[in-house]
């Protein structure tokens, strides 16, 4: 199976990009060896990437630009067995600005660790 793109959870590898193999890999700031997020983007659309933005350990998100489309790709992490209310807080607070600044003629994809169970629960 062909991936071109791939939103990763638990990365921890810092906060700049790299080439790998294949792919550019955008890796999301880590603070004391936990959590982080990541996004793949292989060699087809990593030149596309006009945009790219470090929210916090948790979230990132790149804007790609493909022909006349863009596109704004979101890895998120929202493992929540330990986090206290101040950390849950700022994590929807910044999904929700992440995805209120996307313009409604772009396209929105989020990617993430227990994402669809937590937005369920909160909604």
């Amino acid at each position: 199976m062909k991936v071109n793109i791939a939103c990763v959870q638990e990365s921890r590898a810092g906060s700049k990009a790299r080439d790998a193999n294949r792919y550019k890999l955008w890796y999301s700031e880590v603070r004391k060896g936990k959590n982080g997020v990541s996004i793949l983007v292989d060699i087809e659309f990593r030149e596309c990437v006009v945009e790219v933005r470090r929210v916090n350990d948790r979230l990132m998100t790149i804007k790609l630009v493909v022909g006349e489309c863009t596109f704004n790709v979101v890895s998120a992490y929202t493992h929540y067995a330990s986090l206290d209310e101040e950390v849950k807080r700022r994590f929807w607070e910044g999904l929700d600005e992440i995805v209120r600044n996307v313009s409604p003629a772009e396209r929105l994809f989020i990617g993430g660790f227990q994402l669809t169970y937590w937005v369920d629960r909160r909604w």
